[in-house]
């Protein structure tokens, strides 16, 4: 990693011997291809395509990652089900192309953070889930950062073929259109309850060749620095699979062709690296160089040093015009006092500079300019990108704040193009007319007509706004109770890593801050996750409980008569022929799919806790055994057919062949109940360890569900709310003795089979083993 170029571009008439010394070692390489991808609408596509296309190796590195966002949406997503096999979801998609490409690897690189953003994130384990089983995906959490310093890359990186940098991660509340429409359905989060995120602007940036190879290799180095493995450069001749040779997304055009590609970093110096402010130096540079125009659009303005480099510019009598687009403001309490202020009193710096009417600052509306509801009714503008003279394109992760200079990680790509390139400079133009035409609700062709007829991009602006959908200037300011508390601009924006001393003041102020309503959020947070997993449980006794309420306020209760009940009860307990009949249908049920702790819980409603011992363990035991018979006695290509359904993750997880491994799997999320009974039969294990391992590992369960069953039975024949309560405290204990349970067998079972069994090269690499795996945070 230490093959850098000499020089960075060359620099502008204003460039001084200190910015272009510390311009130097920026990464020059070429890029056959360059394209911007503008919304979510194009970057989660293009990154799918290129991800369908992997034959090695593939690095996802980011802020932030959520499992199951989906890569398409609305009428897209309905046309790639009916031509495309491979799934949407991004955890699907991933062991999807793992599966059917015996050679590729992916790793997934994400920043820790801190429990700042725990209520943004994905909550880990279930972030984990559904790439705990395959070796070859690694999901590592990053701690290599200095004290309030982040990870704030956001790099895609296919077979060192496509690389994509820029400011958009692969997780929640980012896929938007271009018209950001305010309740755009197709927007849904990922979860539990449907949520829906606001309108979101971000850029991303696809390079090939050269350009993608040193991205490629600044991941590897990444990886390394926060795992200690040393990964090697992916060799994509006779790799299997991919649709294609070409991973270069489908259906998008290069803007521009044959380029030499600037990459600039920023790294904190920490761990005894050297500080690079690479980003920092580009853009004092590019700035000074600019003639006509400085179009810039970022999500925060925070730096003093860019903001006077600005001023500078704007002073000049023949200096450029310059543009800025940011977001309304910041939705959170937290970030508003540590970057709203500082914006404003930027802002106050550059107006007062602008003596010939060259600066222009706004944001996007969706409802012309009404500040009543902002967050509802504005874009979101997370993009970081800069257009100097539509001959200078920057596309990167890095804001125009001082921890985007000398605290967080970051990397921006930088393309320039001749004065006298006519088609290489029309085509950068034509991006950032898209961008503001976006904004505008108009398209750039109305832009560049307004330009021409206007003489400036900024008179070309003004001459477009006044519709519903259009950029407003900044005229609010930040609330003044928020000003009144605003954190002092070295705590919430520091430009190098901050001392011990101030990194705890820091986070001693931001807890002071946090109020009990965000406490609220995270213990809600909290209980979602745990609603994720036990949703069909309290599905179902929400159901029971609605049920007895009306049977409580409606005729029907005449039918719970308790007296009524019972004597049918009893009734059929006193008759062998009775309880031979429960017991069959409840074989017969459970056999063919339906779910076991229903029938568990139905025997404990209606017979009590001893006679529904009786007759779940028989039933149980009697489905367990019809299924595993099934599974020993079905036809081998039958077998075949279901291995590779979801009877595949029970052999995954089915370490051994003896009654311990059988209560284990017992006891473990894998797959339905018949479906585990047939899998079992697939497998070589003997009758007397599956029946004794099955008896072990479902009487917990047995027990706990006719408790809670009889509780509501109870509940059905006196509905009162005393009732009421005690079903619900007995359901919540059933719930914790069962997490109790779960977590006692994960830690003190045999630990199951990792990676597919199918894969030849999981005993050739025993280097890949479980630490290899493991995250890097909790």
């Amino acid at each position: 990693m230490n093959d850098r170029a000499e020089d960075g571009a060359a620099a502008g008439s204003h460039t001084s011997d200190d910015a272009a010394e510390a311009a130097t070692h920026q990464w020059r390489v070429r890029s056959q291809r360059l394209a911007p991808l503008v919304d979510g609408v194009e970057y989660y596509a293009a990154v799918r395509s290129a991800l369908i296309k992997a034959k090695r190796q593939v690095f996802i590195v980011g802020w932030e990652i959520h499992s199951e966002v989906d890569l398409l949406q609305g009428e897209e997503a309905e046309r790639a089900e009916e031509e495309s096999e491979w799934p949407d979801r991004l955890a699907d998609l991933l062991q999807a192309i793992v599966q059917a490409r015996p050679e590729l690897e992916v790793r997934l690189l994400i920043w820790e953070g801190s429990s700042m953003f725990a209520l943004e994130r994905q909550h880990l384990p279930r972030m984990k889930r559904p790439w705990d089983q395959r070796k070859r995906i690694k999901l590592v959490w990053d701690k290599d950062t200095p004290p309030l310093g982040s990870q704030h890359q956001k790099l895609v990186v296919v077979d060192d073929r496509v690389a994509f940098v820029g400011g958009m991660d692969l997780t929640k509340s980012r896929w938007d259109t271009h018209e950001h429409r305010p309740a755009d359905k197709r927007r849904r989060n990922p979860g539990l309850f449907p949520t829906f995120g606001d309108p979101y602007h971000d850029i991303m940036l696809a390079l090939d060749d050269e350009a993608a190879r040193r991205v490629g290799e600044w991941c590897r180095e990444r990886w390394r620095r926060a795992t200690g493995e040393s990964v090697d450069p992916p060799e994509t001749d006779g790799a299997s699979g991919g649709d294609g040779d070409d991973p270069w997304p489908e259906r998008v055009e290069p803007l521009l062709t044959d380029r030499e590609v600037e990459l600039a970093l920023t790294e904190p110096d920490y761990a005894g690296r050297e500080e690079l402010r690479q980003v920092e130096a580009a853009f004092i540079e590019q700035i000074r160089a600019a003639e006509k125009l400085i179009f810039v659009e970022t999500q925060y303005l925070a730096s003093g040093k860019i903001a006077d480099e600005l001023c500078e510019r704007l002073r000049e009598d023949e200096g450029p015009e310059v543009i800025l687009i940011l977001p309304f403001g910041c939705p959170g309490k937290l970030q508003s006092m540590a970057m709203d202020s500082r914006r404003d009193e930027l802002f106050e710096r550059l107006r007062e500079a602008d003596s010939n009417g060259r600066f222009g600052a706004y944001w996007a509306t969706l409802n012309d300019g009404d500040i009543e509801k902002p967050f509802e009714h504005s874009v979101y503008i997370h993009a970081k990108t800069m257009v100097i003279d539509d001959r200078l394109l920057r596309i990167g992760s890095a804001n125009l704040n001082a921890r985007s200079m000398g605290l967080d990680t970051e990397l921006d790509a930088t393309v320039r193009v001749g004065a006298d390139e006519r088609d290489a400079v029309e085509a950068v133009a034509g991006y950032r007319r898209r961008l503001i035409g976006y904004l505008l609700g108009v398209d750039a062709d109305e832009v560049a007509r307004a330009e021409k007829e206007e003489g400036s991009v900024l008179g070309a602006i003004d001459s477009l706004r006044g519709g519903e959908r259009t950029l407003a200037p900044f005229e609010h300011r930040t609330p003044k109770p928020t000003r009144d508390i605003a954190l002092e601009i070295g705590l919430a924006d520091p430009d190098r890593p901050p001392s011990e001393e101030d990194a705890k003041r820091a986070l001693d102020t931001f807890a002071k801050h946090i109020g009990k309503r965000d406490k609220l959020r995270k213990a809600l947070s909290v209980g979602v996750g745990y609603a994720r997993r036990w949703k069909l449980a309290l599905l179902g006794f929400a159901v029971i409980v609605l049920i007895a309420a009306i049977w409580r306020v409606t005729p029907l209760g005449e039918l719970a008569d308790r007296e009524r009940m019972e004597g049918v009860v009893e009734t059929i307990r006193e008759s062998p022929a009775g309880i031979a009949g429960v017991i069959a249908v409840f074989i017969a049920l459970g056999s063919f799919g339906f779910p076991i702790t229903v029938l568990i819980a139905a025997s404990g409603a209606i017979f009590g806790v001893v006679w529904a011992l009786v007759v779940s363990f028989t039933g149980v035991l009697g489905a367990s055994l019809a299924g595993f018979a099934f599974g020993r006695m079905a036809p081998s290509g039958l077998q075949r057919r279901f291995a590779e359904g979801r009877t595949k993750r029970v052999a995954k997880v089915l370490k051994g062949e003896g009654v311990l491994s059988v209560a284990v799997v017992r006891n473990m999320p894998v797959a339905p109940f018949a479906v585990v009974n047939a899998a079992f039969g697939f497998t070589g294990v003997r009758w007397l360890d599956y029946l004794a391992g099955t008896m072990i590992g479902m009487l917990p369960g047995i027990v706990l569900l006719s408790v809670f069953g009889r509780e509501l039975g109870k509940l059905v024949t006196d509905p009162t709310p005393a009732r009421v309560a005690q079903a619900a405290v007995v359901g919540v204990g059933v719930i914790v003795l069962a997490i109790v349970a779960q977590r006692l067998i994960k830690k003190f079972a045999p630990s199951p089979v990792e990676g597919d069994p199918d894969e030849a090269d999981d005993d050739d690499n025993p280097e890949q083993g479980d630490d290899a795996d493991a995250p890097g945070g909790s």
